[in-house]
């Protein structure tokens, strides 16, 4: 009996993990309330002229304090919707069409005897990540 998707969604997770894979996430929000809020504040204070360097002062800081965050690879895999979740098993279901697989587990294993297959099948989870979720994974 082929590996479930629940079994196959912890054991990528599980890989994720021991090789530490994060993920580029950008937090965009909260840029751009930051951009809104000094050019709030600036035109508050200062009419037109300081609604442009209160936006301006807004956006720098913003971009500054919400640059790149990692976040765990296996984090992103849970926090995924369904369908995606189906998608990313679908995709890994394709790349494991030739290795029997029975169970979690004997996945699990295999991959931390089999170097080759672990990093076939990572290079498939940083592939779906990158073309399917636009992510940028940091190995």
């Amino acid at each position: 009996m082929p590996i479930n998707h629940d079994e196959l969604m912890r054991a990528l997770m599980i890989l994720a993990d021991e090789d530490g894979l994060k993920v580029f996430v950008k937090e965009l929000l909260k840029g751009g309330m930051m951009a809104g809020a000094g050019a709030m504040i600036g035109g508050a204070i200062a009419g037109p002229l300081g609604l442009a360097v209160g936006g301006g002062i807004g956006s720098c800081l913003g971009a500054y304090m919400t640059g790149d965050k990692l976040k765990p690879l296996s984090q992103v895999i849970k926090e995924l919707d369904r369908c995606k979740q189906q998608d990313l098993y679908n995709h890994m279901m394709g790349a494991l069409r030739d290795v029997d697989l029975l169970d979690a587990a004997l996945f699990v294993a295999s991959l931390r005897s089999n170097v080759a297959l672990r990093t076939q099948i990572i290079s498939h989870l940083v592939n779906f990540i990158d073309k399917q979720l636009s992510m940028a994974v940091k190995q």
